[in-house]
């Protein structure tokens, strides 16, 4: 009799162990992004943050500048026009306008950047359904365009011989995204599971930027609705600069020259968010993080004076940025407003075509 208690207890105990297997993995969801052709999706996005800082010696030798709460905060309203989708590969023109732009929450500066209600930035950009960003090119914006493989951009700083936008948004902003990794894994995640992704701008030669990593983890899954957290902690280093400083001869500065002997610029960051996915209209809800930046910052230079004497600065810099963003889908847009964000650059092309006619 005994023995039969303890086999009747050890298949319940197996059953238990079975079914709650089973409905682990009935509880894996997929996470893809997916698309309708002609919808517009509408996102409120926002940004905002404060700083802290300590400087000695900056913005010039001999100076002092301290600053506490300097915040300020922005909202933008994104249109994402859906193309085309196609094998899992989602295509969007995107067009964004700015909502609200203000210092210490009261200055507002929007009014100041143009006319708010055209287009302050258009891009056609192509997402697969993992959520990596497979193309980006920017059409308009105030830096001026670009894309991957091509750049264009107003000329900000003729004397130097740079043109910012082209650099900003031709070269830099491609090459960032094209090292950027899919959001989710190809593979089902049940509630508890994690997953990292990571990047690193060595990828495409260049070491500036470390190894960024990103873990993610399935919180939570309530009413189709995906509960996302993710982390990110590390440091940048810019050491790598001492080398470069190592090839720059003395700087002529008027009479004087300077030569940068040392340089220091260390940044810890950590960043904590969470995203609401729906996981049937394949569709980020909405998504925010919190981030904190310190910076550690400071410099060794000798000027020469003409008359051979030297003086030494050593800029010392120490800034804190708590840094708050997110995004809601706030559901889906009209072709009438999607129209009424008319890049301006377009709007002068058609101009110059009745002018020709």
């Amino acid at each position: 009799m005994k023995n039969m208690r303890i086999s009747v207890a050890a298949v319940v105990m197996f059953l238990f162990v079975f079914v709650s297997v089973l409905a682990l993995g009935q509880d894996k969801v997929t996470l893809q992004f997916k698309g309708e052709q002609g919808k517009i999706l509408k996102y409120r996005i926002s940004a905002g943050g404060a700083m802290k800082m300590d400087l000695n010696g900056l913005p010039m030798p001999g100076a002092k500048m301290t600053g506490d709460n300097l915040s300020g905060d922005a909202e933008f309203i994104a249109f994402l026009d859906t193309i085309s989708v196609e094998d899992g590969t989602i295509v969007f023109d995107m067009r964004g306008t700015i909502a609200k732009i203000a210092l210490g929450e009261l200055l507002r500066l929007e009014g100041l950047l143009g006319d708010t209600d055209k287009s302050f930035i258009s891009a056609k950009v192509t997402l697969n359904k993992f959520g990596k960003v497979e193309d980006l090119t920017i059409e308009s914006s105030p830096m001026g365009e670009g894309g991957i493989g091509e750049g264009k951009g107003k000329d900000m700083m003729s004397g130097l011989g740079i043109d910012i936008g082209e650099l900003a948004m031709g070269t830099l902003l491609p090459m960032l995204v094209s090292v950027l990794p899919p959001l989710f894994p190809e593979n089902p995640v049940a509630v508890g599971e994690t997953w990292s992704q990571s990047f690193s701008t060595e990828d495409v030669g260049l070491p500036f930027l470390p190894k960024i990593t990103f873990d993610f983890k399935l919180d939570a899954v309530d009413k189709g609705v995906a509960k996302i957290s993710y982390t990110s902690k590390g440091t940048f280093d810019a050491s790598f600069l001492k080398s470069f400083l190592a090839m720059i001869p003395e700087i002529p500065v008027g009479e004087n020259t300077m030569t940068i002997k040392d340089i220091k610029l260390v940044v810890p960051w950590d960043i904590k968010g969470t995203m609401d996915f729906n996981i049937e209209g394949g569709r980020i809800e909405s998504m925010s993080s919190h981030k904190v930046f310190d910076i550690d910052g400071g410099a060794s230079i000798d000027f020469v004076l003409p008359d051979k004497t030297k003086k030494g600065w050593q800029p010392v810099m120490k800034i804190k940025i708590e840094a708050d963003s997110g995004a809601k889908f706030e559901g889906y847009g009209t072709r009438e407003e999607f129209d009424a964000l008319t890049p301006k650059e377009e709007e002068g092309e058609d101009e110059e075509d009745i002018d020709e006619l």
